[in-house]
């Protein structure tokens, strides 16, 4: 079927909004039979999410009455091809939406999407910027930052392209720059090592090939704290997927990185992730973060405690985090982060450093849980960080700064 893209584009949603799953790993699951599809199934459904209240808005106000929340998503998903994918015609994301209402089995529904789109055809492109925030979240930001800060946060535009940087055991970036000149591919070089790259055919094989990988720059930096320290044996304690174990571990080919995480299948994404990337010296294992290990007490260089998040500073990529983030939710989520970093202080040895991140914005959890965690354990003592950036061993990154939001800490334990 013409337009095919937008059928499986609708089944990676079905998923994300009526299976509470995650955009990334519904769209890893589609792209399995390496579908030539990618880049612009991955734009509409990252762009139907961050779009959402005001693809719902749009749906509502050209919609009579009530409808099942399959062809609201579906009238969503028209209206975001409508208004924002300029590369599909109108009639064809109408035709197609039309003949998805069909394929679902709801055939009293095929005229009203017909309706309702061409209502949407009719209004215009008129296009909004930023993404709406949950009123509770908002009112956090500006408590934190002030309006104006905030108002840059909300406004920052999601970049859709891709970081991608070298495998520094099998690659360089001159290669990898020479690779997408002569391949007449456009990037703009990072301050971190990488390139910020639309996904192409290039990306696909140089990364299936083990010679790239995709990595923030936010996740780079976090990593690249460490540099120009000697380190023998370094711990992830949350790993999966293991991008910050795997780069850690090439940063240090000599370091023995062990990357531990809860589920089983966390772990095999971490396997999978050292295969591609053919990393000798990593060890990975299956652990509870927050479950004390005596094999490891006092036996590393480096603690990394990347712990889970509300990942408030990554929304612009990832949207669909808005949907289910809950207020409620975030004293247990400081309560997990807190035990974290309380129980893998005690796997850093005298000397050693302990490295505390987060994709966040909230100070609930980032500096709160660092000024608590100080104030319990005098021992350790914030260290400041060989990075490009003003810090005294703390440092928030915002969104409207050409990072992710992140928050990274360093603490040497002296006792």
């Amino acid at each position: 079927m013409e337009n095919s893209y937008l059928i499986r584009s609708y089944d990676i949603l079905r998923k994300v909004y009526s299976e509470g799953k995650y955009a990334n790993i519904a769209l890893t699951q589609s792209f399995r039979d390496n579908t030539e599809d990618k880049g612009i199934i991955t734009a509409i459904v990252y762009g139907v999410i961050e779009k959402d209240s005001e693809l719902e808005t749009i749906v509502r106000r050209n919609l009579s009455g009530t409808t099942k929340p399959a062809i609201v998503l579906l009238l969503k998903l028209c209206a975001y091809c409508i208004i924002y994918m300029d590369d599909i015609p109108e009639y064809a994301a109408v035709n197609c939406c039309v003949a998805i209402a069909k394929k679902l089995n709801r055939g009293s529904y095929v005229g009203v999407v017909n309706a309702v789109c061409r209502k949407i055809c009719a209004e215009g492109n008129v296009k909004t910027s930023g993404i709406e925030l949950p009123t509770w979240l908002k009112k956090r930001l500006i408590e934190q930052y002030g309006e104006d800060i905030t108002a840059r946060i909300t406004a920052t535009d999601s970049d859709r392209n891709v970081h991608a940087r070298p495998n520094l055991l099998r690659y360089s970036l001159t290669q990898l720059k020479a690779h997408l000149d002569n391949d007449g591919c456009k990037y703009r070089e990072s301050d971190v090592g990488g390139v910020f790259v639309r996904r192409n055919q290039t990306i696909n094989r140089l990364f299936y090939d083990g010679l790239i990988t995709l990595q923030s720059p936010s996740s780079m930096l976090t990593v690249q704290v460490l540099n120009g320290i000697n380190l023998t044996k370094a711990l992830d304690v949350c790993a999966a997927p293991g991008g910050k174990a795997i780069y850690l571990a090439e940063l240090h080919p000599d370091c023995k990185v062990e990357a531990c995480d809860l589920y089983p299948h966390r772990v095999a994404l971490i396997e999978s992730y050292a295969s591609r990337m053919g990393i000798p010296n990593l060890t990975v294992r299956q652990m509870d973060a927050c479950k004390d290990n005596p094999a490891f007490h006092s036996c590393f260089d480096a603690v990394l405690c990347d712990v889970l998040c509300s990942g408030t500073g990554v929304y612009g990529k990832k949207p669909d985090i808005l949907l289910n983030l809950k207020e409620e939710g975030l004293s247990e989520l400081i309560h997990t982060q807190s035990k974290i970093l309380q129980t893998s202080s005690t796997y850093v040895r005298k000397g050693g450093l302990l490295l505390y991140s987060t994709c966040s914005l909230l100070s609930c959890e980032n500096q709160d849980i660092v000024n608590a965690f100080l104030a319990k354990n005098p021992h350790f003592q914030l260290e400041k960080m060989a990075i490009p950036y003003s810090n005294e061993g703390i440092l928030q990154l915002l969104p409207d700064e050409g990072t992710d939001g992140f928050f990274i800490c360093l603490m040497r334990k002296n006792g």
